[in-house]
């Protein structure tokens, strides 16, 4: 991750079904593979399908469509794949799964934590998705849009304070005013 986007924000918009999380896996996938430690931040997805998507990222086959036509041979080959990168990459993969977390409160609390126990702190942080979220006490005639931008100012002051750069990402109908 360059060093000039360390402590900064950096946000991947376009519309559902269009591949942010797919293109936010591959950038998680480089960024490892080059030597940074990423937080992949997953409020979203089932870990189940996190999981088959990055495995799919891994082995270059698509699990979701092929998974059933492979032979146990296969299955056992593409596995070893997929756990030899895992354990190439380490603990510089952290993950952070929790889809029944909706509070934005929450996720800086945990960057908070990182910053506290002052170890692997991440190069980068990938937030999946903070359309999803809500901070605490909102709706007291503060538009949606408010909102984002509260948390859009409090994650540049986390992320300069992580030193590492935070790649969030919005479906474009999120953002609409």
């Amino acid at each position: 991750f360059p060093s000039h986007d360390r402590g900064a924000v950096h946000a991947i918009i376009a519309a559902s079904g269009k591949g942010k999380s797919t293109f936010a896996k591959c950038l998680a996938n480089h960024w490892l593979d080059t030597g940074y430690r990423v937080l992949y931040v997953n409020f979203e997805e089932a870990i189940g399908h996190w999981e088959r998507i990055l495995m799919t990222q891994i082995i270059g086959r698509n699990v979701y469509a092929e998974y059933s036509k492979w032979t146990d041979a296969q299955k056992e080959e593409y596995l070893n794949i997929f756990k030899e990168k895992l354990s190439g990459w380490g603990d510089r993969l952290m993950v952070r799964h929790d889809p029944n977390t909706p509070y934005f409160e929450d996720l800086e609390f945990w960057l908070r934590d990182i910053l506290g126990h002052n170890t692997a702190i991440p190069d980068v942080v990938i937030i999946d998705t903070i359309q999803s979220m809500f901070t605490r006490g909102s709706g007291k005639g503060k538009p949606r849009w408010g909102e984002f931008e509260e948390m859009m100012v409090r994650l540049e002051k986390l992320a300069d304070q992580l030193s590492a750069g935070i790649a969030i990402y919005f479906n474009a109908k999120g953002l609409e005013r």
